[in-house]
Order: C-alpha cells, then sequence, then structure tokens
C-alpha cells in the first residue's frame, strides 16, 4: 500500500502583518487562508499549504499550524478526511479514538502506548476507505496533551513544551509509520450515568454512528458547506467506513476531586475489547464465514 504523498508546504516571508486573528475560505470552498495577528498567516489550496511568516521567531508554530490545520484541510480538497482523535496500532492492526478536544484522547493513547500499543496519528487522524477496510494513514504531528492534563498524571515518555497558542505537551511515544487497517472506531464521551468506564456498541445507522463520525471530521463546517465535492466526500466516506469498522462509545465518567478521569483505565478497557473483537474476528475467518 503507497503512502498519500504529503503535501508541500512553502515557507516564504512576508511584509503584511495581520492586524486580527481571522479565518477565511475561499469562494467555493476550494481552500481557505488562517490569519494570525502580529504572526503571519497559513494558506491553503488542493496544491499546496503556504506560510508566510512575518519574522523568525513565529516560523515554528506557523510550521506546525501547516502541518496540523494546513495538511488536514489539503487532505480533504485531495479526497482524505481527517477525525478529532488519535490513531493507534497492536500487532498491526488498528483502532481510533476520537473525541471533542481536551476530553482525553491523547491521553489515553499515551496509557495504551505504556501496554504496547505505538501511536499511527494524533489530533486530526487522516481516515480512507481500501476495498472492504478502513485505513488509518500516519501522520507529522507529535503526540500533544493539554499541559493542564499532563499535569495530572506522571509522564512515563520523554515530554516538552509545544510551539502551539493554547499550552501543550508533546510526548515521545512509539510510533507507527506506515498505513494500518482499522478494525475498531471507539467515540470517547463523558458520562454522569457510570462510576467506571463502558464500552457499549453504538448505533450503527445514519443518525447513530454515521452522524457521530461526520460530527468529529476536522475539517471544519465553514470549508465544508461551501463546497458540494466535500460534503458529498465526507457523507459517502462515514457511511463507508462505519459499514467496514466496528463503533462503539466509550463512556467514562465524568470525574471529580475525589474521582478524577483516568486514562489509564479507559485504555486497559479498550485494549481488552480489542483483543476480544480480535479474537472473533480470526475466528470467523477461520470458520469462512
Amino acid at each position: 500500500m503507497e503512502l498519500l504523498v504529503e503535501p508541500p508546504i512553502d515557507v516564504i516571508r512576508s511584509r503584511a502583518i495581520p492586524i486580527d486573528t481571522s479565518f477565511g475560505p475561499f469562494e467555493g470552498g476550494r481552500g481557505a487562508e488562517l490569519n494570525i495577528a502580529g504572526q503571519g498567516s497559513v494558506r491553503v489550496d488542493e496544491r499546496t499549504i503556504t506560510a508566510s511568516v512575518v519574522d523568525d521567531q513565529f516560523e515554528d508554530q506557523l510550521v506546525a499550524f501547516a502541518n496540523g490545520w494546513g495538511r488536514t484541510l489539503w487532505l480533504a480538497l485531495n479526497g482524505v478526511f481527517s477525525f478529532h482523535g488519535v490513531t493507534a496500532q497492536k500487532d498491526g492492526v488498528g483502532i481510533a479514538i476520537l473525541a471533542e478536544s481536551r476530553l482525553g484522547a491523547s491521553m489515553t493513547a499515551v496509557s495504551l502506548a505504556e501496554i504496547g500499543w505505538s501511536v499511527i496519528s494524533d489530533g486530526a487522524c487522516a481516515l480512507t476507505l481500501e476495498k472492504k477496510s478502513t485505513i488509518a494513514l500516519p501522520g507529522p504531528q507529535p503526540l500533544e496533551v493539554d499541559a493542564a492534563i499532563a499535569e495530572m498524571t506522571t509522564l512515563k515518555w520523554p515530554a516538552m513544551p509545544a510551539p502551539t497558542m493554547r499550552p501543550r505537551i508533546a510526548v515521545t511515544v512509539p510510533r507507527f509509520t506506515n498505513p494500518c487497517k482499522l478494525v475498531h472506531i471507539v467515540d470517547l464521551r463523558v458520562s454522569r450515568l457510570y462510576s467506571t468506564p463502558e464500552i457499549l456498541a453504538a448505533d450503527r445507522s445514519e443518525g447513530g454512528a454515521v452522524n457521530t463520525l461526520r460530527e468529529r471530521c476536522a475539517v471544519g463546517n465553514a470549508v465544508i458547506e461551501r463546497n458540494r465535492q466535500l460534503r458529498e466526500g465526507l457523507d459517502s466516506f462515514c457511511s463507508g467506513a462505519i459499514t467496514r469498522t466496528r463503533f462503539s462509545f466509550a463512556l467514562t465518567p465524568q470525574g471529580d476531586r475525589d474521582s478524577p478521569f483516568r486514562p489509564s483505565d479507559v485504555a486497559r478497557l479498550i485494549d481488552l475489547h480489542f483483543s476480544e473483537s480480535e479474537s472473533s474476528s480470526e475466528s470467523t475467518e477461520a470458520d469462512g464465514t
């Protein structure tokens, strides 16, 4: 399986200093530009990504935006959609853990790494369809966790501040650098009904798992709503992924000072369900059904 070609990123110096931070899609949704006040901009179309930098001191941050948000949009314009969360693999088979920002997907991936998993991609996870499988593509971004969340646990992997606008920590965990077949998509949610994490099978209907997957798309509605091809492509991908891949909800306790959310508990539960689904899959293949 060939890797999708990574987007070309051009870094140029600019004399035009953005006064405000703003975002604007191009006419027809064929790209967009992100301006960051006092620093520069990142412009994306289906051919390339251009980071216009006002000063050298801002280059790392703008290139990080280009590799993150910019790559996500470039991939979508070229037919590959990305989703908020993290993808990881064990023994050559992968899972996706999707979630809203700051809910704990990346910290759960850190805990998975401690029990033998490796990370495929973090932040915006690129997925594509191939024949009867959903495939996770490797990403260039380091695994990053919010600094406030990282302070709640002891990291066992090397970590350092990330060049992001919000305080984040880049964690050096084992990485997997090849495309990987997904067998399970898990949507991470907070629930007040459980005192311990639970994994429940999701409703696989159009209004259930398919709609949830659409909501986790990292491309952004501002661009998708202006581009009919992107809208139709996303709908087609989500419907196809649900028919190819097991989809579940991971419900975690809301947590408080006396009973905080512990990513390690969720990681162990996901690992257990992954092992069970793998055993079931192998048995089905052995039976020829």
